[in-house]
């Protein structure tokens, strides 16, 4: 069981949140000159233009918060040689509050629902990124309160943002 969260803590990985978006970012441009005129490309424009300040303020709100409030984690970081029972492979050295994995992926996956255009049946998109903050749990990394304040300050960053791009009138939504 300890494989599968690893695999879905994975999702969450922020360095994965930072690096995707400008792929993406790569992609768009490529489309955009190749079909100027194509309207299939609004939801990945307006996906991006709430993704990448979103990951920003967030990641960057959640390494200034470890910075001010240096909260343990729950586990114990390796040092030198695993040995079971006495250290967690998965535990991390940064301060624990809040989340990082939580933060990165739930700020991608409001901004891909918002990019959706929000339909109530794409709400079970969150799944992934709920299933991302339980593996933080499970696998000891995390409290119950590192991953609500990292998923609760992604979705209202997210939220801001993309009110502040509508009334600016950059996304077409």
């Amino acid at each position: 069981m300890e494989q599968f969260w690893a695999g879905i803590s994975f999702i969450g990985e922020p360095e994965l949140w930072v690096a995707l978006p400008l792929a993406l970012f790569v992609v768009y441009l490529v489309i955009r000159k190749a079909w100027p005129h194509s309207r299939a490309r609004e939801p990945l424009k307006t996906f991006l233009f709430i993704l990448i300040p979103s990951i920003t303020i967030v990641l960057g709100g959640i390494y200034l918060t470890k910075l001010a409030l240096p909260l343990e984690r729950p586990c114990t970081v390796c040092t030198g040689v695993y040995e079971p029972g006495l250290c967690n492979p998965y535990c991390e050295s940064d301060p624990s509050f809040p989340s990082g994995h939580a933060g990165a992926s739930f700020t991608a996956f409001t901004a891909l629902y918002i990019a959706l255009k929000g339909k109530a049946k794409l709400l079970i998109m969150f799944i992934l990124p709920t299933l991302v903050c339980a593996s933080r749990v499970a696998l000891g990394v995390h409290t119950l309160s590192d991953v609500l304040a990292g998923a609760s300050l992604a979705v209202l960053v997210t939220c801001i943002v993309w009110a502040r791009e509508k009334q600016r009138g950059w996304l077409i939504y």
